[in-house]
């Protein structure tokens, strides 16, 4: 099922620019004493009390019953069933991968409690191209059986059960049915990591795309059904207007991140927004854009003009006139657009097609004032935190060349017949309940009844959630399909528990979804979505001609200028040169791959460097608190630790010699040859250039480096990285005995000096 899109990149009035016209309109924001506590993702400092699920009011009675789940067809889908049970109580979802970490004092899922007394149970297919033998291990504590084809393959338990693998057995071709039963022990934290082998390569993690299970399977798709809601009710901010109650929130709460999502804010409107723009939008935001999350307004088409008259009022347009774009920078904005992949979220601006997966653009030049367009690229956060539209750290130049690309093209019209009494909007927004959501110093807050109201005694089938106009009274309509109506009656039902009750690695898959992280990258060996449209942008982008280098001698001007603002500094040298290999790197392993303190940098905007400096596209920025949440979300969905533990203090010197010698072409393997190190140039990286080595260390884990050194094409299909060893040994046999896991780690030592660090001779 689809949900509604939250608030997309270029519009910062987008989601819910009204979002409490009147009074039942579900939006969700926790109250001021909640609203500290929601903006920090959790982590595993917090020990919520046991068994806090069922404590105080938030337990209450359901008056509304969930729809019955239809039954349906056999539908295979990539990854496994994860079921958790505890104490007769029962949840499912879908999981990726067969491993899972909950630090200890959190629950399991967020519709279960804190505790040890769950276990959680994996069930799908491997699916295997030919007929082979396979072992299997695992890494973790507890207790841990295996079963494939309904046989015991592995039983494991204790403090750290590494080390034990089971006999080969032959698997088919085809599904071969696995299940996974694990129980964490008495105290701590529990994690579980399943391996398997083969004669083709070594111990390592099961692959996610040999993974499917039955996605119609009853349990699951109620559990799905569930998820669903309560992520509706986030994003729709129900408790913006329908709070929950400070005083009923249970001790220790670890409350759903998105609870402090925030609307855009609308004090200073009219110097952003053009009046007739925000009357479209206020009548009928889905005419401007199908998927909007702001709903239609009983009787916004009368009281539209009014209210956007008052907010035209709100602010003064800066001075200067719109002038038209000059033609060659609206060519090399068309080649920003381009490189930077902004096609994968938004269609182009002169597109008339429908693409729910993607905001339209349109409308900007009906939508904004002169130089609203540009500050609001140069900081996207800066009138709404939590938007979507993430800081792409552009440059003055390159936001000029984009506006003149996007004001050049964007042909749609809206007519503005400047007629409204903005007296008469300000009583609409106020008595209507605007600024439950787009807060004004001089407009109170007027809440509705409160969430814990509306489950114990209200009917889930009128209102918001009604199907036509009678049902619905004065309510705000959604445009839900029966699907999604069928989710937020289930969440009610359910209560209203889990939305204090929330766990980092369901949010992290939430954001990765909600923030179209796949629109840039592959995972699970499923295409990302820029490359399957990258053929509507392919004449926008640069020539050929300049690939060696979009990056004149001086770094603030320039005709392809590709240096983002705060990158304080670029190992290899302060150009950025641009290689024919634009590949950006999958997300398949990101949270067993990066250290998550790195990781939440690196997506919070923060690390001052660029690692894969050859790439025309770059990381954007998201805000912290989002970083956060995803960095440890990840890694704790692959079975490590929110927080990595410490580096060694310093590197083996003996061992670092050794690596050096690795890292260079006389008796080594020649890593020089495409990584640079420190500010040593790679010798001729051409087509496959690599990260510089000095960095290396502190954004990896090093389990996933040693893995990666032994089969990089199992980790990153593609990948230019050669492979150095086969069956344990390397083509290197005088040093280290050719051990190759030796000398991998050698290597590791080598690159862990850091800033220390020296090219080899």
């Amino acid at each position: 099922m689809s949900l509604p899109a939250f608030d997309p990149r270029p519009w910062p009035l987008v989601v819910l620019m009204l979002a409490g016209l009147f009074g039942v309109y579900f939006a969700l924001r926790p109250g001021e004493g909640q609203q500290q506590k929601a903006t920090q993702p959790a982590t595993t400092t917090s020990k919520p009390a046991t068994g806090r699920v069922d404590a105080g009011l938030l337990r209450l009675a359901a008056a509304v019953v969930a729809p019955a789940i239809p039954d349906a067809k056999e539908t295979l889908e990539q990854g496994v069933t994860l079921r958790f049970a505890q104490r007769g109580r029962m949840d499912a979802r879908p999981a990726r991968v067969l491993s899972l970490r909950v630090p200890e004092g959190t629950p399991p899922t967020p519709f279960l409690s804190a505790g040890d007394d769950w276990t959680a149970t994996f069930t799908g297919f491997i699916n295997l191209r030919l007929r082979s033998e396979y072992s299997f291990s695992a890494l973790g504590r507890g207790k841990l059986i295996v079963k494939v084809g309904g046989q015991v393959v592995l039983e494991t338990s204790g403090e750290d059960f590494d080390g034990k693998t089971s006999a080969a057995i032959k698997m088919e071709k085809g599904k071969n049915p696995i299940e996974v039963v694990y129980t964490p022990p008495a105290a701590g934290d529990a994690w579980v990591r399943v391996l398997w082998q083969s004669r083709e390569f070594p111990p390592e993690p099961v692959q996610p795309s040999v993974l499917s299970h039955d996605l119609s399977e009853k349990s699951l798709r109620e559990g799905i059904r569930d998820r669903d809601g309560r992520e509706m009710i986030a994003n729709l901010r129900c408790t913006q207007c329908h709070p929950l109650p400070k005083a009923q929130l249970p001790a220790g709460a670890t409350v759903m991140p998105e609870l402090a999502t925030d609307a855009p804010d609308l004090s200073g409107a009219g110097a952003r927004l053009k009046q007739g723009w925000m009357a479209a939008w206020i009548a009928d935001p889905h005419a401007l854009r199908a998927d909007a999350s702001m709903p239609r307004l009983h009787g916004a088409k009368d009281n539209a003009p009014d209210l956007a008259a008052y907010l035209a009022t709100l602010g003064k347009p800066a001075g200067q006139q719109a002038k038209e774009p000059d033609d060659e920078a609206a060519t090399q904005g068309s080649q920003l657009f381009a490189a930077l992949g902004c096609i994968g979220c938004h269609t182009k601006p002169d597109a008339d097609e429908v693409d729910k997966a993607r905001v339209p653009l349109k409308f900007v030049n009906a939508k904004f004032q002169p130089a609203a367009l540009r500050a609001w690229l140069l900081n996207p956060r800066e009138h709404y935190p939590w938007t979507r539209m993430p800081d792409f750290h552009l440059t003055e130049f390159e936001a000029d060349r984009l506006v003149a690309y996007l004001s050049k093209n964007a042909k749609g019209e809206i007519s503005d017949n400047g007629k409204g009494d903005p007296a008469k909007g300000k009583a609409l927004f106020a008595s209507a309940g605007c600024a439950n959501c787009h807060r004004m110093k001089e407009i109170p807050v007027a809440p509705a009844k409160s969430m814990t109201d509306l489950v114990s005694g209200s009917d889930w089938t009128k209102g918001c959630l009604a199907k036509d106009e009678t049902s619905r009274g004065n309510a705000p309509d959604f445009a839900l399909s029966d699907d999604q109506r069928a989710s937020l009656q289930a969440f009610a039902a359910a209560g209203l528990s889990s939305l204090t009750n929330d766990v980092l690695p369901e949010f992290a898959e939430r954001s990765v979804r909600h923030l179209q992280c796949t629109a840039c990258h592959a995972r699970d060996e499923v295409e990302d979505r820029w490359s399957n449209v990258s053929e509507e942008v392919q004449d926008l982008m640069p020539p050929e001609t300049n690939i060696d280098s979009d990056q004149g001698d001086d770094a603030t001007a320039g005709p392809r200028l590709f240096m983002p603002r705060g990158l304080a500094k670029l190992h290899a040298g302060d150009r950025i040169v641009i290689s024919g290999d634009q590949g950006r790197p999958p997300l398949t392993w990101t949270g067993e791959k990066l250290r998550p303190q790195w990781m939440e940098q690196f997506i919070a905007g923060k690390i001052p460097y660029k690692p894969r400096y050859w790439l025309r596209s770059r990381m954007p920025a998201f805000i912290e608190p989002r970083a956060k949440g995803i960095a440890q979300g990840l890694a704790l969905e692959h079975g490590f630790p929110p927080v990595a533990p410490p580096a060694p203090s310093a590197p083996k010197e003996d061992l670092a010699q050794i690596g050096q010698k690795l890292a260079g072409r006389d008796g080594g393997f020649a890593c020089i040859t495409c990584h640079s190190i420190v500010d040593t140039r790679a010798i001729s990286p051409f087509e496959a250039p690599a990260p510089n080595f000095v960095h290396v260390t502190e954004r990896l884990n090093h389990d996933y480096y040693v893995r990666w050194m032994r089969k990089p094409m199992r980790f990153c299909p593609g990948t230019k990285m050669p492979q150095f060893s086969e069956e344990g040994k390397s083509t290197i046999k005088e040093i280290l005995n050719g051990e190759a896991d030796r000398q991998f780690d050698a290597i590791w030592n080598y690159m862990s000096q850091g800033e220390r660090i020296t090219a080899p001779e």
